[in-house]
């Protein structure tokens, strides 16, 4: 039912195909300042009426609402930029000693995906590192709660697992906007602190309208 998760989780899972390079090859990522997540790329655009008001949890809007076209905003942690070979990644200053990413994509769907239950999260993912990786892995999700901001239903949904003997932690953020999806995903490798600041940096989360 689902299917098109596997899609939208591919950026995602791009950042274990950028581990497996980083540790065959020890030089630094290139990277640029520019951030489409960042809130310096809303400038030409106008932000959303409620951009003010914080995810709110536990809830899910029953009404229509007029989507338009919009992207994510928020301040990214310090020390990430955005990747200049991957468009929606962001890496550390640090990659590949530290391989903790921020990844964002909006894919077209008319499927609302964040009406999936848990289990069914949980199964489509271990599913996918063992299609891709040919690795069993064991997910624990911690937090599964829908959301809402600025008026489009979404899921939080924290997580680990270890992947080829290292401890990976993920801050995922699913939102519904009319016609596609946008996922948010933190990830934290081993023991890299970074999910206290992940979660500070989520808090700011909005939705800026992008102009015709």
């Amino acid at each position: 039912m689902y299917k098109r998760l596997i899609l939208i989780l591919a950026i995602s899972m791009l950042i274990f195909s950028l581990a497996g390079c980083g540790r065959e090859d020890q030089g630094s990522a290139e990277v640029n300042e520019e951030s489409a997540v960042d809130d310096s790329a809303a400038d030409s655009a106008s932000t959303s009426a409620d951009s003010a008001a914080a995810v709110q949890t536990g809830l899910r809007e029953e009404e229509e609402y007029d989507y338009k076209p919009a992207e994510l905003a928020c301040s990214l942690p310090k020390g990430f930029v955005a990747s200049s070979s991957e468009e929606g990644m962001y890496l550390h200053k640090s990659y590949p000693k530290d391989l903790s990413a921020i990844s964002y994509d909006i894919s077209d769907t008319t499927e609302d995906i964040t009406k999936m239950t848990m289990d069914e999260y949980k199964n489509i993912i271990e599913e996918d590192f063992l299609t891709t990786y040919g690795d069993a892995v064991a997910v624990n999700i911690s937090t599964y709660e829908n959301i809402i901001l600025d008026h489009r239903n979404g899921l939080k949904i924290k997580m680990s697992y270890n992947f080829k003997d290292t401890d990976y932690e993920q801050l995922t953020f699913l939102f519904f906007n009319g016609t596609e999806i946008h996922n948010l995903t933190f990830t934290q490798e081993g023991d890299h602190d970074w999910m206290e600041e992940f979660e500070s940096c989520a808090a700011n989360l909005h939705f800026v309208e992008m102009e015709n």
